[in-house]
């Protein structure tokens, strides 16, 4: 009786440990394992939202050569951020022409753009030719039919303004004063008086571009050829400390001339590049670089088809 109940508790142990060892193996076996239940695969985390695109936004003040009217335009995005979309701003007129709700302010070879994130309210300039010589040009964004006009006040001398430009750091506004036509010097307008003081240094160029940058920094364009030279001013003293820095883009096909009109922009929200935007009277062209001595060398930008433009601002 010993012997068999002996053996029972022997084989018993044998099927206990065989099974354990089986339970094991199916364990640490991947294709063993259960399936997932419907409720596991719907509850699974859903991937991550793809970024979404950099859009950088910009004001255009393009020039119907045949009228000299003043044309509204939206920019999304630049050459080396595409693509780029360009939005006529309309007003309550039905059209984007600036002042057009009255033949009296209808404004004809505006020179200069820029806008205040703030109030939405658009701040343009006109130099010594126009309808409205040398004023200052107010409208909200809204609706550019709509505008007032007063006359600058120079407290410097002789003036002829272009490229006005909103300086994000400080909120004052500087402009080029090319009532010397190879000795431009920057001034800064005051929109709520439109009195215009001088800074005390002359750049020495006759200059086609201003932009301004979040920091303050002022960049401006001289054209040479088909492409153009970049400088850094003192926004304190408008004294050149920096340049001339190569752009390095063909901006206008052939020969441009003193002529040209450009506008100069600085994106900071996508390519931290500066875009110009130009007309030589018959080509339009849209392009963005930075020059070498300012960070680049960039390639080469693939001109966009624009208006005649003067001048941009930023909207974001």
């Amino acid at each position: 009786m010993k012997k068999i109940i002996a053996l029972s508790l022997t084989l018993g142990a044998v099927v206990m440990y065989t099974s354990c060892t089986k339970q094991k193996e199916i364990g640490n076996d991947p294709a063993s394992a259960p399936a997932q239940s419907e409720n596991n695969v719907s509850n699974a985390a859903p991937p991550p939202p793809a970024p979404a695109a950099c859009a950088t936004k910009y004001l255009d003040l393009a020039i119907d050569p045949a009228t000299g009217r003043g044309l509204l335009y939206k920019i999304d995005n630049s050459p080396s951020n595409a693509p780029v979309t360009i939005t006529a701003l309309n007003g309550s007129a039905g059209n984007n022409i600036i002042g057009s709700s009255l033949p009296a302010t209808t404004v004809l070879k505006m020179t200069g753009l820029s806008y205040d994130p703030a109030t939405g309210i658009c701040y343009g300039i006109t130099g010594n030719g126009g309808s409205h010589p040398n004023s200052l040009i107010r409208f909200n964004l809204a609706d550019p039919n709509v505008v007032g006009i007063t006359p600058l006040i120079s407290g410097g001398g002789a003036i002829d303004l272009s490229d006005i430009e909103r300086n994000p750091a400080t909120g004052r506004y500087y402009a080029i004063n090319r009532a010397v036509a190879a000795n431009n010097r920057i001034v800064i307008v005051d929109v709520f008086t439109a009195n215009v003081f001088f800074l005390p240094l002359t750049t020495g160029l006759p200059l086609r571009g201003l932009a301004v940058d979040p920091g303050g920094k002022l960049y401006l364009m001289r054209m040479t050829g088909t492409s153009g030279n970049v400088y850094v001013a003192d926004p304190a003293t408008g004294g050149i400390i920096l340049g001339p820095c190569p752009y390095g883009v063909v901006i206008a096909p052939g020969f441009i001339g003193a002529g040209a009109e450009m506008g100069l922009h600085f994106d900071d929200v996508c390519t931290n590049l500066l875009i110009t935007g130009n007309f030589n009277g018959t080509s339009f062209r849209l392009t963005d670089a930075l020059p070498a001595c300012l960070g680049g060398p960039v390639p080469a930008s693939v001109p966009v088809g624009i208006r005649p433009t003067v001048d941009f601002a930023r909207l974001n």
